[in-house]
């Protein structure tokens, strides 16, 4: 589908991979383990709490998505009704006819259909770290 909007309405495609998406987010109940041997004599045994959202915990997509969808909010991006993960906002073409960017959204893979894909990129880039050979036109 989204290729299909971006032929129709001549958008270039960027896609982007979030480096280390979990552990941007921050969790949301009191998660807590006990330490083991790989933590070192000083503190195995001892209870952790775990702040951030690791790979593994059952509710670590949550607050990442949680997260994440709040950054597109900041950025004007609306969910749609039918996918909460395909997101738009209206935008303005350089010779000033409207029209709406999309952004696919699968766990911490972006596809940006625009005819200005980059200036997105280059916003998401400032709250998070982008793999670098993720950033380009879809293979």
């Amino acid at each position: 589908m989204a290729f299909l909007i971006a032929a129709l309405n001549d958008f270039d495609i960027v896609t982007a991979d979030i480096g280390n998406a979990y552990l941007n987010a921050t969790m949301k109940e009191r998660v807590h383990t006990i330490c083991g041997a790989e933590f070192g004599e000083r503190f195995s045994g001892r209870t952790a709490v775990i702040h951030k959202a690791l790979y593994g915990l059952k509710s670590s997509g949550a607050a990442w998505h949680s997260m994440f969808a709040g950054t597109l909010t900041d950025l004007q991006f609306k969910s749609s009704f039918a996918d909460p993960d395909v997101c738009f906002r209206e935008a303005v073409k350089p010779d000033g006819t409207k029209y709406c960017e999309f952004l696919f959204v699968y766990v911490d893979d972006v596809l940006i259909l625009s005819h200005d894909p980059n200036a997105i990129v280059e916003t998401l880039w400032q709250s998070y770290r982008l793999k670098d050979n993720s950033v380009g036109k879809p293979k």
